[in-house]
C-alpha cells in the first residue's frame, strides 16, 4: 500500500481552497512590493525636485545676501522675495551663513530673519522629533532672545534628541543663569555621553561650579549625575571640590563609576593631606578604579607614595601598571624607573615606554 503517490502532487487546480491562498498571497506580496519600489521612486523624485528648488533659491538669493551684509541692499528688499512656501528654507540658508560669523555681520542675519522665525515657532509642537531639533537650532542661533522661553520648554521634550539640542543651545558661556536648570535637568539627556555632558557645562565656566559642587554634595542624587559634577569640577579645578570629593569616598559601597570620577577630581585638586581616602581604593576589584587610584597617588603623593606606586606596577592591569610607573616618574624616580627598564621585571617594556615618551617630551 502507497501512503504517498507522487503524481497526485501535482494533481492542483485553482478549486483547491489551499493552491487558492497561496496564489492570492503571492499575488498580494507581488502588489505590495510594487507599490513600494513606487513610492521610494516617487520620494525620490520629490527630494530630487526639493534640492533641485533649493539650489535655485540659494543662487539667487546668495547676491542679494552679500549685497545686504555689505550694506548695498535693505534688509526688506531680500525680505520682501521670501515666499512663503520658502521661508524654512530661506532659514536654513541663513543659519549656515550665522554660524559662520559674528559681529555686526551676526546681528544683520539675526535681523534678517526675525520676520519668519515665528513660523517654525508655531512647527514645533506638530513636526516629528529630528524637525523639532532642526528648527531649536535655528531659533536658538538666530532668535535666542525672543525665543528663550521655547528652548527652555523642550528641555521637557518627550524626544532626547530635541532635549540634547536645547541644553547645547542653553549651556553657553554667555548663558550662566541657565547652569542650575542644567544641572537639575540631566536626567533628560542621561542616554547621550556624559563625557560630551560634562564638556558642555565645562565649557559655562564657573557659572556652573555652585550648582554642581551641590550635586557632588548630594548623597541622594543618582551616582551618574554626581560622576559628571567630579568631572566638570576637574576640568574647572575647583579646588573647593577637593574636600567634597574627599568626604564623598569616605561612604562605602559607591558605585565605580562615581568612586573612579571623584579619584580624578583628587588627582586634579586634591592635596597630600587626602590620601588615606585615596589608598583603600588602591585594592578596588574595578579596573578603572584602581587605575585612578594609582593616577591621584602619582599627582598628589609625593615620596611617601613611591612605595605603594611600586607595589601597583605588579598590578594584572597594563593599564594600573602604566599610571603607576608615570606616578614614578612624577615623583622623580628617574633613576629608579631606569634600573627597573634594564632588569627583568615583568613590567620592563612598559617603563621603557614611559622613559622613551619622557625623553620624546623634553
Amino acid at each position: 500500500m502507497k501512503w504517498f503517490d507522487p503524481t497526485r502532487f501535482f494533481d492542483i487546480s485553482y478549486n483547491d481552497l489551499l493552491f487558492r491562498l497561496v496564489v492570492n498571497s503571492l499575488l498580494a506580496l507581488s502588489l505590495l512590493a510594487s507599490g513600494l519600489v513606487i513610492l521610494a521612486i516617487l520620494l525620490r523624485i520629490r527630494n530630487d525636485r526639493l534640492q533641485q528648488t533649493r539650489r535655485q533659491l540659494e543662487a539667487e538669493w546668495r547676491p542679494l545676501l552679500m549685497e545686504v551684509l555689505m550694506g548695498e541692499r535693505l534688509l526688506a528688499d531680500l525680505q520682501q522675495r521670501i515666499a512663503p512656501r520658502h521661508r524654512f528654507f530661506f532659514l536654513e540658508f541663513v543659519y549656515r551663513f550665522a554660524r559662520r560669523v559674528q559681529g555686526q555681520d551676526f546681528h544683520t542675519l539675526c535681523l534678517l530673519a526675525r520676520p519668519f522665525l515665528p513660523h517654525i515657532r508655531d512647527e514645533l509642537k506638530k513636526s516629528t522629533p529630528e524637525e523639532r531639533a532642526r528648527r531649536l537650532q535655528i531659533l536658538g542661533l538666530l532668535g535666542f532672545e525672543d525665543y528663550r522661553d521655547e528652548i527652555v520648554a523642550a528641555l521637557d521634550d518627550p524626544s532626547p534628541l530635541v532635549a540634547i539640542v536645547a541644553f547645547r543651545q542653553l549651556a553657553r558661556p554667555d548663558r550662566p543663569e541657565y547652569a542650575p536648570l542644567l544641572v537639575q535637568k540631566l536626567p533628560r539627556v542621561r542616554r547621550f555621553s556624559h563625557e560630551m555632558l560634562a564638556s558642555l557645562l565645562a565649557g559655562m565656566g564657573t557659572s556652573v561650579l555652585p550648582p554642581l559642587r551641590e550635586a557632588l554634595r548630594d548623597p541622594t542624587r543618582p551616582a551618574w549625575i554626581r560622576a559628571i559634577a567630579a568631572d566638570v569640577l576637574a576640568r574647572l579645578n575647583d579646588a573647593t571640590a577637593g574636600p567634597l570629593a574627599a568626604q564623598a569616598l569616605r561612604n562605602p559601597g559607591l558605585p565605580s563609576e562615581l568612586v573612579a570620577a571623584l579619584l580624578r577630581l583628587l588627582g586634579t585638586v586634591g592635596t597630600p593631606e587626602m590620601l588615606p581616602v585615596i589608598r583603600p581604593c588602591l585594592e578596588h576589584p574595578d579596573e578603572e578604579v584602581r587605575a585612578e587610584a594609582v593616577r591621584a597617588l602619582g599627582q598628589i603623593g609625593g615620596p611617601e607614595s613611591v612605595p605603594l606606586l611600586l607595589k601597583a606596577l605588579d598590578d594584572p592591569s597594563s593599564w594600573v601598571a602604566f599610571f603607576a610607573a608615570t606616578g614614578l616618574q612624577q615623583t622623580g624616580q628617574h633613576e629608579l624607573l631606569r634600573q627597573i627598564a634594564e632588569s627583568d621585571h615583568p613590567r620592563h617594556d612598559l617603563v621603557r615606554q614611559v622613559l622613551a615618551e619622557e625623553r620624546l617630551a623634553v
